[in-house]
């Protein structure tokens, strides 16, 4: 794997996960507003 792409694909795979996991949080707390952008 190039020295360059290995970082590029751990801030991707990082941003996923603080996504995924903000997107959870979200949605268990204001279920109903989370229905309006969905």
């Amino acid at each position: 794997m190039d020295p360059i792409a290995f970082p590029i694909i751990t801030g991707i795979i990082m941003i996923g996960v603080i996504l995924s996991f903000f997107l959870n949080s979200k949605r268990n707390k204001n279920d109903s507003d989370f229905n309006i952008y969905s």
